[in-house]
This record gives C-alpha cells, structure tokens and sequence, in this order.
C-alpha cells in the first residue's frame, strides 16, 4: 500500500474532524420564555389559558396570572421583570403544570435547564416554592427537584432568597443520569406551592425551558464511517 500524501490526510482528518466538531444542540419546551403576556390577570379555567401551563384553582389558594409587582428596591439578581406574572398561594395542592409533555428521548436529551426569575413576598417555611419533575407526567411518581427558598438572606447556592425582590435567571440543571430520573416523551414539570396560608405569595416569570441534544446517532456513526472509509480508500 502506498503511504498517505498531507493532502489526504487532512481530506482524513476533515472528516473525522466533521464528526468531533458537531456541538450540543438546543431545543426548548414551551415558548422560549413563558412571561404569562396575553392573559386576563386573575384565576383562570384550567383548560382555558393560553399559557405553556395548566392551571389550578381554587376560590382562595390558587395559582393565577397576575399583574406586575416590582421589586421593592433594586432587584436581587438580573432584571426585575415588567408585566404579568405567574402566582402561587396557600396550599400545597396549589401549583402550575406544562401542559405540553417534553419528547426527550425523540429529541435524544440529555440534559435539562430551567431558568426562572423568582419572587417571595415574605419569608418562612410557610412559603416555600417546589421544582418537580413526573417522568410519567402525571406526578405520580413526582421527584422534587429544587425547593426554593424565602430566607431573608440570598445564598444563591442554596436558593434562598430576600423578600420583596426578584431574582431573575435563577436556573436548575437536570441530568439524563441524575438519581432516581428518567428521561421520556410523556415528561412534565410542575412549580408547586409547599406550606399553606393565602397570604404566603410566590410570584415567577420569564420561564425558560432548554432541553440539550447530542447529535442522532446513526448520523454521527455514518458520519465516522464515511471518514474511515475515505481514509482507507485513499490508502490503498
């Protein structure tokens, strides 16, 4: 066999190259940022919103769309958002769910991001605010995958977090081989109120979504193939 001339191998080394070079795409469940625009402020049906979230109500706990509420003072993190936002209050049956299931296993996820500007309007263990996670998607076999906080103090490792502030692009990553989660096309989320009493308000917007990819497979391998294939071609 003839030995490879440079210009073959970097034709070799292009390919291979082609393959390595593919970065993690991104794809987003919901609206790119769900800011609760476009709502009447105040309870709505659970099947007639037009928010990425179903809603449950009650005449006193409830989740709603409501009005703005600005921080009372610079914001704690980010922007403090304009415009209507989610709200959670009183019990801990009271929360909002995405009504669209996110298909991670067809979008081959591996990794999910969710991000959200947060806002408690006093602290306590009365008014605590639940990230779950429902591979089924119907939460019975819910998993809790961050509580945040209202602790008077902002530890931003722990969520924890002043009242009367936002907090804007607080963000939670969940992995494909966390504990005790499976990634399926019938997966959900839900922001869940944890304590009681209506007077303890979690207010939240600007929530963002972001599943990552990795490249198909089977293209990935076809790419590799073509590439080994064209180097050993060229060396005969």
């Amino acid at each position: 066999m003839k030995q490879c001339n440079r210009n073959q191998l970097w034709g070799a080394l292009a390919g291979l190259a082609l393959v390595a070079g593919q970065t993690n795409a991104a794809v987003f469940y919901g609206l790119d940022a769900e800011d609760f625009e476009g709502e009447p402020v105040g309870i709505l049906s659970t099947t007639a919103n037009n928010t990425d979230y179903v809603l449950t109500s009650t005449s006193g706990d409830k989740a709603e769309v409501a009005g703005h509420l600005a921080s009372t003072g610079s914001p704690g993190a980010g922007i403090d958002p304009t415009g209507q936002h989610g709200l959670v209050r009183g019990d801990a049956n009271k929360h909002m769910t995405l009504t669209t299931a996110m298909s991670l296993v067809t979008d081959n996820v591996v990794s999910l991001e969710i991000s959200l500007a947060v806002y408690f309007n006093n602290t306590g263990n009365s008014n605590r605010f639940n990230l779950l996670y429902s591979a089924l998607g119907d939460f019975s076999d819910q998993v809790s995958i961050q509580v945040f906080n209202p602790t008077g103090v902002f530890v931003p490792a722990n969520y924890e977090y002043e009242e009367d502030r936002w907090y804007a692009g607080q963000s939670v990553t969940i992995n494909s081989t966390d504990a005790g989660i499976t990634f399926t096309d019938t997966a959900k989320i839900r922001w869940a109120k944890i304590g009681t009493g209506q007077s303890n308000r979690v207010y939240f917007d600007d929530v963002l979504i972001t599943g990552t990819q990795v490249p198909e497979p089977t293209s990935t391998a076809l790419l590799g193939l073509g590439g080994m294939a064209l180097l050993l071609r060229r060396r005969r």
